[in-house]
């Protein structure tokens, strides 16, 4: 059965009231150091990704993440619009994601969790927490998140900073 309205309830909110809580309104500008090793510094970078460079433009990225076998086309049109990327490669997201970077960055936050309510402290996850976390949900996934059989992997997510942990160990062997 239905709740009964409250009369004395508060239910019209304004946005000026939601936008007292929208830290993100400010914008800080990044410092030349951050901006120094982003993967796309270059101002030319328009002129790489042009209509006439489709779908070849995208082996540039393509080269930055680690194939366990090499794609022989990067873009498979043959069955519109079922278009395929990258057809033949192999990579595991998982790998991409985490393992490659623990050599040089094992100690440094992969995540900070962020939650809601605001006076909840952030939750930061380094790229050694994830790695174990990952792993261990791979070995015992029932146990972290209750994941069953199906065609498709699908999991139940109690806690926002382990999405990411689920996702990545859903196929810890490969991802086509």
């Amino acid at each position: 059965m239905a709740r009964a309205t409250n009369p004395n309830e508060l239910t019209d909110v304004s946005e000026a009231q939601i936008a007292v809580h929208w830290r993100e309104e400010e914008y800080e500008q990044p410092s030349e150091k951050f901006k120094a090793q982003a993967n796309m510094r270059d101002p030319r970078v328009f002129d790489r990704f042009t209509t006439d460079k489709f779908p070849d433009c995208f082996k540039e990225y393509a080269a930055m993440l680690t194939w366990f076998e090499p794609y022989k086309t990067v873009l498979d049109t043959s069955d519109a619009p079922f278009w395929k990327w990258f057809v033949g490669g192999k990579i595991n997201a998982s790998y991409n994601c985490v393992d490659r970077h623990l050599d040089t960055y094992r100690s440094k936050a992969a995540f900070i969790f962020v939650p809601e309510p605001e006076s909840e402290p952030d939750v930061v996850i380094t790229y050694q927490e994830l790695y174990d976390r990952v792993n261990e949900m791979g070995i015992q996934p029932d146990r972290s998140f209750r994941m069953w059989d199906v065609q498709q992997d699908a999991f139940r997510v109690d806690f926002p900073p382990f999405t990411d942990n689920g996702l990545l160990s859903c196929d810890p062997t490969e991802t086509p």
